[in-house]
């Protein structure tokens, strides 16, 4: 089946390599597997919960953060928040391929945590799930038009942090397939700031 359209938005995330490659457009993007790791109560009082008031929690030191109880009842999200040098690398249709040596060491990482500050969690996750990342160098974003084809529109490289900004993001990349004037400075998130070779594209 093909598709014609005068623009294109390409918002490929783990993706994003492969497709970008295939056009000519090689970027430093890295996919990484993120072990999603929920610790339960040791008595559920809801006391973790964001009705409870209980906060977002982020340590800086060990690149840790943790959110209330919302998506199962009683167990706190905590998860590594990986970079380009830590992250384990993945390929996006193998995600969940040998995956134990990495599974045990976030799991022993992230109960050794919760044994020093969380004393009212198990600390053995009772749910392990996994999402993907794609990060840049400097975990900063892509936001951006194809170098040599203007008419695409490309978002990637959100490293872990582009679901909390996806209204700003969303409206930068409307504007940009608008030719609206961004209301954000766009240079942070241009493809210029990485030397990328950019080579002629030919069709085959």
């Amino acid at each position: 089946m093909t598709y014609r359209t005068r623009r294109l938005v390409l918002t490929c995330g783990a993706w994003a390599p492969g497709i970008l490659r295939d056009l000519g457009l090689n970027l430093p993007l890295k996919p990484l597997r993120i072990n999603v790791c929920y610790f339960k109560e040791k008595r559920s009082t809801s006391a973790h919960s964001l009705a409870s008031n209980f906060p977002v929690i982020k340590d800086e030191d060990d690149d840790v953060y943790g959110i209330p109880s919302l998506e199962y009842p009683n167990m706190i999200k905590i998860c590594r928040h990986v970079n380009w040098k830590t992250g384990h690398s993945a390929n996006p249709e193998q995600r969940d391929v040998d995956i134990r040596d990495h599974l045990e060491e976030d799991v022993r990482y992230l109960g050794n945590l919760v044994r020093r500050h969380l004393p009212g969690l198990e600390d053995k996750p009772a749910v392990v799930e996994t999402c993907m990342y794609t990060n840049t160098p400097d975990a900063e974003f892509i936001l951006d038009r194809h170098p040599q084809f203007h008419n695409i529109i490309i978002g990637t490289g959100f490293s872990g942090h582009g679901f909390k900004l996806g209204a700003a993001v969303g409206r930068l990349l409307s504007e940009l397939a608008t030719d609206k004037r961004p209301f954000l400075n766009m240079k942070p998130y241009r493809i210029a700031r990485f030397a990328v070779h950019i080579p002629p594209y030919a069709t085959h």
